[in-house]
């Protein structure tokens, strides 16, 4: 399976609420980076599973994944337009779900 699709996957369990089976397929993206040992693909999902988790700001985030290079990521033409995807769609989801995995509210945060 492609790391494209894996993130692919991602995203779209994040925009839905589903954190579990996002959570489930940042450690498996991960173990196939680390099985590949590609550094810049474990930095990626290991930044997307510290902020699920909580454990790192948004600066933090953002500023982790601007410096990733992400060149072996395959079928991705421009580098800037998909972090700022993966970032917008976290950020979204995490103040939407009030996500702090593993406890987190399935139900939107209206203001």
């Amino acid at each position: 399976m492609y790391v494209n699709n894996i993130i692919d996957i991602i995203k779209g369990s994040m925009l839905y609420g589903d954190v579990e089976n996002a959570y489930k397929m940042i450690l498996k993206g991960r173990s196939i980076a680390e099985k590949n040992r590609n550094q810049a693909q474990i930095r990626l999902f290991r930044c997307m599973e510290l902020m699920i988790r909580g454990e790192i700001g948004t600066d933090d985030f953002i500023k982790s994944l601007k410096d990733l290079n992400i060149r072996s990521i395959k079928y991705v033409e421009n580098k800037n337009e998909y972090i700022d995807s993966i970032i917008n769609v976290f950020l979204y989801s995490i103040s939407r779900y009030n996500i702090r995995y593993p406890e987190y509210i399935n139900k939107r945060i209206d203001p």
